[in-house]
């Protein structure tokens, strides 16, 4: 049952915690569906379920650790130093990382770390494709194995995750940190295609990005911001492009963010040189 997994992690927490059924009754929630639920009959919306686990004090990102099998120190903790030696460029740290997911039998968190300073084999490739294509659903886990290798597939690949990616991720788009993991993924594709001149895909994924966009997220609104003059550089009025992308990147660097910052500013050196 495609549920089974889901519900059987609940009842562990909530048995660990020592809660009846019965006390989920007070959001709404009948003993008969989390009954349902638990013995994988039935599944619940995600948003549901992070307000059946913040009632037991479980985060969203703990309950779906516990799913993978994944220790809560190593995914969050790694996720962010792939991201801070991705953006210092920081080659030999990367390089460790993968070493270390690597042996500790991580295989899709090494692969995270590869993708970062080296390109991924064939063979490497098709497999994280045939995986990204088994998931019904996204987990955390998939969003930023995405996020990490996009720039290594083809676009026809990119074309093919991004079509299904919506779809299965959208159960998060009420929970913040998914969503802003989700958004950063729209907007590095989107920049990857304008650097391969792919006009058309790229128009499409800043118009999905323009309607679930935060508002309230300075660097997610700076990201965006970039992403678009990025696109008005490759296809529109370059010059007034420039001066926008000068003033994104300025203003990642006021919001403490220098080495995105940087690492965008020689992403745009190697476009402008081609140019």
């Amino acid at each position: 049952m495609v549920y089974s997994r889901y519900g059987q992690v609940f009842k562990e927490i909530r048995n660990d915690k020592g809660l009846p059924m019965s006390y989920f009754e007070n959001i709404g929630i009948a003993r008969s569906v989390l009954s349902r639920f638990e013995n994988g009959h039935v599944g619940i919306r995600f948003a549901t379920l992070d307000i059946m686990l913040q009632e037991m004090n479980v985060s969203l990102a703990e309950y779906e650790l516990m799913l993978n099998n994944f220790s809560m120190d190593f995914q969050e903790e790694f996720i962010l130093e792939v991201e801070e030696a991705d953006y210092a460029k920081d080659i030999k740290k990367l390089q460790e990382l993968y070493v270390t997911a690597r042996d500790s039998g991580y295989h899709w968190f090494a692969i995270m770390a590869k993708a970062r300073f080296s390109h991924l084999s064939l063979p490497e490739v098709e497999a994280l494709l045939d995986f990204l294509g088994s998931i019904k659903q996204y987990g955390y886990l998939q969003i930023c194995l995405v996020y990490f290798t996009i720039d290594n597939l083809e676009t026809n690949n990119i074309i093919e995750i991004l079509s299904r990616f919506e779809q299965k991720s959208k159960n998060y788009y009420d929970i913040f940190k998914y969503r802003r993991r989700i958004l950063q993924v729209a907007y590095r594709a989107s920049i990857i295609l304008d650097f391969r001149g792919e006009k058309r895909l790229s128009d499409f994924i800043l118009k999905i990005c323009n309607r679930k966009k935060i508002t309230h997220d300075l660097f997610i609104t700076q990201l965006s911001h970039l992403a678009h003059a990025i696109h008005d550089y490759c296809f529109g009025d370059s010059i007034q492009a420039n001066e926008e992308i000068e003033c994104c990147l300025n203003n990642f660097e006021k919001l403490d963010s220098k080495q995105v910052s940087d690492y965008y500013r020689e992403k745009i050196k190697i476009l402008k040189n081609k140019s």
